[in-house]
């Protein structure tokens, strides 16, 4: 068995693989239940089917038990829980083969340590024959989880078999089984390994940024964390519906700031969120750069807002071309947009990138870094809804077919990605 458990909704980051523990088989292949300490049996008939089938009194049963007759007629008589291994020694004693135990013990219901007919369930013998040890975790003692997108039908199935935790069931729509013995035979039989579900690298960007010995934080995480992105308590986050936009910032914070997400491309609304969390450290080193990641004020007065530090990009100026083209690119494919430009003089129809920003400093050094790398654009009000205090401006890049020609290439390598989104 190999099966992937899926823990989260939305895409996960991690995975909890489950495998059979082989080397707790025995040779027929069946669960060794004498592995598992303070086993009890359910004696239903099982006594007496011995005793009768191989010709044996009380007193010999009790010898090869090695037990006083008044116990073993107790087990007997009464349906008493049976300790496995006493079992185990009549069975053995009486020459039986491994396959004719387990079929004297299926359908038997067991119980563990002192609790005598108490708590009972079936345990199965075979891995094969317990496929719901698929959507079980066995996280804490007396206690194993069922995973949240386990279907209807085998929630249902261990809801009929075991006893669940009703109260916490309604509340949450969660299910928990309270078995010490259940937990105990998940630890005993099958490995739970914790595995990487994303494959990195996520894109072709982020190695070639780093094989041209680009500062990927300088480059791509400050500009996606002033864009799409954010901070909130212990960690920073993008957001946003673009498949390119979350995983060019999951491999930045993996090559560049050695961190996994948190979660990744979790369902918000009509958008996603993959969140990374920072020691204090991490984040105030990125902070020395750029001490500000909102670019206006939200659920706050204006001028509380200008009492803080002020997010900048002035550091891009201080870096490579390249760093500052890949900052552009980023900004254009978060916050930009393409219009279009009909002039029926001309008879022509010619696009123009548009990149909108709410932070009159951060506009104008957006700018000066455009113009930087050859391209001027022109600084207007939006004419779109503001729902912040401060007023939005836009970044009109002229028309392509205004731009030089030696200066294409490079317009174009600035704002499209190979995928093809803008």
């Amino acid at each position: 068995m190999d099966n992937i458990i899926l823990k989260q909704r939305g895409k996960t980051v991690f995975c909890h693989k489950i495998y059979v523990k082989k080397e707790n088989l025995t040779k027929e292949g069946y669960f060794d239940l004498k592995r598992i300490p303070s086993l009890r049996i359910i004696d239903n008939n099982i006594l007496k089917k011995i005793r009768d089938k191989y010709n044996k009194t009380h007193n010999e049963i009790a010898l090869l038990a090695k037990v006083p007759i008044r116990t073993e007629i107790g087990w007997e008589s009464y349906k008493k829980a049976l300790p496995f291994n006493r079992l185990l020694l009549i069975c053995n004693g009486l020459g039986l083969k491994e396959k004719k135990i387990y079929e004297l013990i299926k359908n038997s219901e067991f119980t563990f340590g002192n609790h005598h007919g108490k708590n009972r369930i079936r345990l199965p013998l075979k891995p094969d024959e317990f496929k719901i040890a698929n959507y079980l975790i066995p996280l804490e003692p007396e206690k194993v989880y069922v995973i949240k997108n386990t279907p209807k039908e085998i929630k249902n199935k261990i809801i009929s078999d075991f006893s669940v935790d009703n109260y916490y069931l309604k509340k949450s729509g969660l299910l928990t089984i309270y078995s010490y013995l259940l937990y105990e035979f998940l630890k005993t039989f099958y490995y739970y390994k914790k595995e990487l579900l994303l494959k990195f690298p996520l894109t072709d960007e982020i190695p070639f940024w780093i094989n041209q010995k680009v500062d990927i934080t300088k480059a791509v995480i400050i500009p996606l964390l002033l864009t799409d992105g954010g901070e909130k308590p212990a960690c920073v986050f993008i957001s946003g519906e673009s498949n390119i936009v979350h995983n060019i910032w999951s491999d930045a914070c993996y090559y560049g700031l050695n961190k996994l997400p948190s979660s990744y491309k979790l369902p918000y609304k009509s958008i996603f969120v993959t969140s990374h969390r920072l020691s204090l450290d991490a984040l105030e080193k990125i902070k020395k750069i750029c001490p500000n990641f909102k670019t206006a004020p939200r659920n706050e007065p204006l001028e509380n807002y200008q009492k803080l530090l002020q997010p900048t990009i002035s550091y891009l100026h201080k870096i490579s071309k390249l760093e500052q083209q890949i900052a552009l690119r980023l900004w254009a494919i978060t916050e930009g947009s393409i219009s279009i430009h009909n002039s029926k003089s001309e008879k022509l129809i010619t696009p123009n990138l548009r990149i909108a920003c709410a932070h009159p400093n951060l506009t104008k050094e957006l700018r000066e870094i455009a113009k930087n790398n050859e391209i001027t654009p022109r600084i207007k009000p939006a004419k779109e809804p503001n729902i912040t205090p401060m007023p939005r401006t836009i970044l009109n890049i002229p028309r392509i077919t205004e731009i030089m020609p030696e200066l294409l290439s490079l317009f174009f390598s600035i704002i499209i990605f190979k995928q093809g989104v803008i």
